[in-house]
């Protein structure tokens, strides 16, 4: 693979009117190194073949096939339904409401029938998924229940069992984290609690066993049963406390820390957009080494399908593959929140295993039954964590949520399999091309400030079908437009990219050589990065490019970028 970088030369900038016609050998090659990637790891929640594997699998959650009586499995098929897109009204959604709240008549705690942890949080999840207001009694009567049947160490787990069940307990605590961004009042001791219990039960290798061994306070003791799904469960559970106490757990490079964490650091709550924290007692270094040794965990072990390894690391098959992805995939999303860390490979891993084992009806199934198995594999596909994180980020705990997933003012609904769903577009990401070629200067201004303010997950979408044109606006006569064009670049997070974000240092503005640098380190994943620094001379400048092209061809060693 050979790809090509020049230096800015004015001379070669492409001017408005010469924007269309892609005659630059860059871009083309760019273009090249793009496809021959994409070959290899190119999935994405939007990508045709998940599209239509998705739509299969709605198509069988709402035939008259999926009739799995349990409360809790027609509660994930709604949540898998509504991360789709699927319309609230739908009947298969109205029929699990009906469900949830045969379990809690009269919403009281105390008479309800609620068969699990399982079911109690993945209730939680629907109704908040579905409208935190209108279900809020439905929503508050499942809390009550959850924290009641909370065990004395901090765990959830069986009824006629002492131990914590790491299964159960994540469902507990993404219920809780749900219920948080929608505005509900959590109990701190209840979710600290949880989370001592979860420092406590982490085998000392990194991994989460099935039935925690709770360790002395302060020391970890080896566990059992320990999987690729528990460890995921487990690892998850950490960052998503981590965003529950609004712990920074990553320091900023801005913030000049040292190399050991601070103590534990509340952020800022009273910005808008931002759920009521939890005050706790626990250090971030605790947590920050537990997520760190569950990462390497990961790391060490990582398999696409799910095993279990005995107290000599030997490892044998375990079923129930599509409930472990649905916890990869919460794993994955919480980690790249807390972090600012982005991977690739589990989806594309996730989705070629979904894909291959998808049965003719649409359907998945692995031990938690056809209506379950489903819905997990078709949350995984749809990166349901992810859109949930990014909803109660965008949206804050103190505005209102009725009506959340009904088409709103502009939405096209489309048939998927006899469904009605609300179309998954890129809203006014598509249109903002065809403003850039627009004759209006207000019009191309207004496009390039669409463009920088666009979300990660849409902008990986606009490259998908729009790359090269982006790419060229690096040549762009006007600041403002190399300025937009390198920050969406930044956002892609994306190898193939990095070449044109090389070719940004060389800009002549300054404020886009300094954006170009920190996309540079997002990409590598490298705070500290190889500048140049915000004041840096000419020959500081160059010593950058040089260093940023070795650690480029480092990675990439038949990459041309010699110029």
């Amino acid at each position: 693979m050979t790809v090509a970088v020049e230096t800015y030369n004015p001379a070669h900038a492409v001017s408005r009117d010469a924007r269309l016609p892609a005659k630059l050998g860059f871009f083309f090659a760019l273009g090249l190194a793009v496809h021959a990637a994409s070959s290899l790891y190119a999935h994405t929640p939007e990508s045709p073949q998940v599209k239509s594997t998705i739509k299969r699998g709605i198509g069988f959650l709402c035939s008259d096939f999926s009739k799995d009586s349990q409360p809790g499995a027609q509660a994930l098929a709604g949540i898998a339904l509504l991360k789709s897109g699927v319309l609230p009204d739908h009947p298969k959604i109205l029929a699990a409401v009906a469900k949830v709240k045969e379990m809690i008549p009269e919403n009281n705690p105390r008479t309800a029938t609620i068969d699990s942890i399982y079911t109690a949080g993945i209730s939680i999840i629907f109704l908040v998924t579905l409208d935190p207001l209108k279900y809020k009694p439905e929503i508050e009567c499942l809390l009550q229940f959850l924290y009641a049947r909370q065990k004395k160490h901090g765990g959830w787990g069986y009824y006629n069992r002492d131990t914590g069940d790491t299964s159960m307990t994540q469902y507990g605590v993404l219920g809780s984290w749900e219920a948080q961004q929608a505005g509900y009042k959590i109990p701190a001791d209840a979710i600290e609690g949880v989370a001592e219990w979860l420092l406590r039960t982490q085998d000392p290798g990194g991994g989460f066993g099935y039935q925690g061994k709770v360790a002395p306070e302060g020391s970890l003791t080896p566990q059992e049963e320990i999987r690729h799904s528990m460890t995921a469960a487990g690892g998850g559970c950490l960052f998503i406390l981590a965003d529950m106490f609004q712990m920074e757990m990553v320091p900023k490079r801005s913030e000049n820390l040292p190399s050991a964490l601070k103590d534990v650091r509340a952020r800022e709550t009273q910005e808008a957009g931002k759920s009521p924290s939890l005050k706790t007692r626990i250090g971030v270094k605790p947590l920050r080494d537990a997520q760190v040794r569950a990462n390497e965990w990961m790391k060490k072990y990582y398999n696409i399908e799910n095993y279990e390894f005995d107290k000599n690391n030997n490892q044998s098959h375990f079923h129930y593959g599509y409930y472990y992805l649905y916890a990869l995939e919460r794993y994955m999303s919480f980690r790249e929140l807390i972090e600012r860390h982005v991977e690739t490979k589990w989806y594309d891993d996730g989705v070629e295993y979904i894909v291959s084992h998808q049965a003719a009806d649409g359907s998945w199934d692995d031990q938690c039954g056809k209506t379950a198995d489903t819905a997990f594999a078709v949350l995984f596909l749809v990166r349901s964590t992810k859109k949930a994180i990014e909803k109660a980020k965008n949206y804050g705990a103190d505005l209102a949520f009725g009506g959340r997933g009904l088409p709103k003012p502009g939405e096209r609904l489309e048939n998927l399999g006899g469904v009605l769903v609300v179309k998954q577009e890129l809203g006014p990401a598509d249109d903002l091309m065809k403003m850039l070629d627009a004759s209006s200067a207000a019009d191309y201004e207004r496009a390039l400030e669409m463009m920088s303010e666009l979300p990660s997950q849409q902008v990986e979408s606009l490259f998908a079908a729009h790359g090269d044109k982006i790419r060229k606006l690096t040549r762009d006569q006007e600041p403002e437009a190399r300025m937009a064009a390198v920050i969406a670049l930044g956002k892609t997070r994306n190898l193939d990219n990095v070449p044109a974000l090389i070719y940004a240092l060389t800009d002549p503005d300054r404020e886009v050589v300094i954006e170009a640098r920190k996309a540079l380190e997002r990409i590598s994943r490298n705070p500290v990065g190889y500048g140049p620094i915000d004041d840096y001379k000419e020959e500081q400048r160059q010593n950058a490019v040089a260093k940023w092209k070795a650690w480029y061809l480092s990675l990439r060693p038949d990459a041309d970028v010699d110029f």
